[in-house]
């Protein structure tokens, strides 16, 4: 079915719209009006007897009656009112308009029975009995000390308000045929010029021209141009189809290169960069000027320039580990492909390269781990063995002799327990803050400083060393009380084994800037500035004679620091050689703190 014609389509609905909001002001206009003119009115009523009150009440020695008949009459005549003065029992003193003696009691009126009961002006609008027509009243109490004595009425036809009322209607009715005129004639008017987007079609087919699909043409119901707004919306559409679809490809394929973790570089037949991913812009320190630049122009690492070139010579898939220094020594996992099209032919090149530099260290670390365990294991091995055959071998009958090497085997067997729980302790301490975090509860700091000088207190008392502890009073914080407790032991313990017969030790604890702060010191030997950054690796040791023949593992400073990581703190040392160490432990109290601590510290 065809549909209207364009210039019928515009006008209708403006002239419509237009007519409906024309009438729709001059009617809220009326109503406006007509309540405006009703206040108004209702002001000059209450302003007439209000006077009139003001007046009656300054004439104390006069008779009410004598008065308002002598004042009224020329007040109504004034202001077009009628006026009426009506007793509290009813009677009617005074009428502008009726003889007040002929007319009844007043007192059931319901504006003079308002007046009196509230003792406040009361309006009311009804059919006067007296008058024979509708009126508009006001009731005003005059009082005398505080007591209405009598109602002053004041009124008005409620005709006078409706004549006004139409008066205005007709002058609404005349303006609103003036402004539906002149409206209609403006709907004519524009209807002919918004036909003018007929010449957008031409505009929009030249957009298809060059390439532009984006432009629609709605479908508006009219017969001239709904079949050409679909032919074109049609073509367009199918068109900025397929362009999407290409280009959402791409888009893909990029959003995948760009989150890979591997860097991957594709060129031409004639080796010139096509693509680049984020990740191998950054491994090779690429300039953002790469594309369509030499592969060996844009990647310098020799080692990489003769995978390319051995790629290209072989004419097949090869795969090679390439090393690399930058600022570290980095290990490279690198792959090369030929890059075909649908047809199977050659169409580039592809590489992969992989960096497991962080997989490389960590298997170096494991086996720098097990060979350290190892050697930490055997000497106590050797020990316990050495002694159980020479026992065996020579048949001890000499309770002295067998109270040694049994003596000698316990303290190697209790050095094995102990390297055994530390690396336990270690490893839980690595799973919980790896998993979950370590779990935090508000703590009294001040017993868990007591606590661990106490576990510590009889090897401080064996080397004759004041162990002292100052915690700020009140103190407690959010931390784990087992984990806090075991490094603080760690640190006492070590400041006790490294500190001279009689020296200090000093343990304290308060809250600064947000952050605990718990202190170990001591008098002791000190830690060479060059080791410092090297005491919290496993296993390492200052004096390895010294620590082994202290019953050390080698593991109690890397605890520590586990333990104040998964706090999301750090630990600092302060040490000088011959003058003592101090271990600071710092450990966040909010969240933002921790976070801020935990990107600080690099994982190990």
């Amino acid at each position: 079915m065809k549909g209207r014609s364009i210039f019928m389509e515009i006008l209708t609905p403006l002239s419509i719209l237009g007519v409906l909001s024309i009438a729709a002001v001059a009617f809220v206009s009326a109503r406006i009006s007509k309540d405006y003119y009703m206040e108004e009115k209702k002001n000059i009523l209450m302003a007439v007897a209000s006077s009139l009150s003001s007046a009656a009440e300054t004439k104390e020695g006069e008779d009410l009656k004598a008065f308002v008949s002598r004042v009224s009459p020329e007040c109504a005549r004034e202001n077009s009112v009628r006026i009426s003065v009506i007793a509290k029992d009813g009677e009617v003193l005074f009428d502008s308009d009726k003889n007040a003696e002929e007319m009844s009691n007043h007192a059931n009126r319901e504006e003079i029975r308002k007046a009196f009961e509230g003792g406040t002006p009361s309006f009311s609008t009804r059919f006067s009995k007296t008058l024979r027509k509708e009126m508009l009243y006001l009731a005003y109490p005059m009082k005398k000390d505080g007591e209405a004595r009598a109602v002053i009425r004041a009124s008005l036809p409620v005709k006078v308000l409706d004549e006004k009322a139409n008066s205005l209607y007709v002058a609404i009715f005349a303006a609103f045929i003036c402004v539906a005129l002149i409206n209609f004639t403006l709907s004519l008017y524009f209807s002919y010029r918004i036909s003018s987007p007929l010449k957008e079609f031409s505009k929009g087919i030249a957009k298809f021209a060059k390439g532009e699909f984006g432009e629609r043409f709605d479908k508006t119901g009219v017969r001239e141009i709904d079949d050409l707004a679909e032919i074109l919306n049609t073509t367009a559409m199918n068109m900025d189809r397929y362009l999407r679809e290409i280009h959402d490809s791409n888009s893909k394929m990029n959003a995948m290169l760009a989150n890979m973790r591997e860097a991957v570089i594709a060129m031409d037949p004639g080796e010139r960069l096509m693509s680049m991913n984020d990740f191998a812009v950054s491994l090779f320190k690429v300039n953002p000027a790469w594309n369509g630049k030499k592969f060996y122009e844009v990647i310098r690492h020799p080692e990489m320039q003769k995978f390319c070139a051995d790629l290209i010579e072989d004419g097949r898939s090869i795969e090679r580990d390439i090393g690399m220094y930058e600022n570290e020594q980095m290990h490279l996992q690198a792959k090369g492909t030929i890059l075909k099209d649908a047809d199977g032919s050659k169409i580039g090149y592809l590489i992969v390269v992989n960096d497991y530099t962080r997989l490389k260290k960590l298997e170096m670390m494991r086996s720098e781990f097990v060979a350290n365990v190892s050697h930490e294991i055997r000497t106590p091995l050797t020990v316990i063995l050495a002694s159980v055959e020479t026992m065996l071998e020579e048949k001890m009958n000499d309770s002295k002799k067998i109270e040694k090497f049994l003596r000698r085997i316990a303290k190697h067997a209790e050095r094995l327990n102990s390297l055994v729980e530390d690396i336990l302790s270690l490893s839980k301490i690595e799973q919980n803050s790896d998993k979950r975090g370590v779990a935090r509860n508000l703590e009294s700091v001040t017993e868990i400083v007591l606590r661990a000088a106490e576990t510590c207190r009889f090897s401080a008392d064996e080397k004759g060393i004041e162990l002292k502890t100052e915690v700020q009073s009140g103190l407690s914080a959010s931390v784990n009380p087992g984990l806090i407790e075991q490094a603080l032991i760690n640190l006492i313990d070590n400041a006790i084994k490294y500190s001279e017969k009689g020296s200090p030790v000093k343990v304290s604890a308060l809250m600064k800037d947000g952050d605990l702060i718990l202190s170990v010191k001591d008098k002791g030997l000190g830690i060479a500035e060059d080791q410092i950054s090297r005491i919290f690796e496993r296993f390492y040791r200052v004096d390895k004679s010294r620590s082994r023949e202290l019953g050390g593992t080698g593991l109690g400073l890397a605890i520590v620091k586990h333990i104040v990581q998964a706090h999301g703190g750090r630990i600092e040392v302060l040490s000088k050689i011959g003058q003592g160490s101090e271990f600071i432990v710092l450990i966040p109290q909010n969240q933002a703190q921790k976070q801020k601590r935990n990107q600080e510290i690099p994982p190990k």
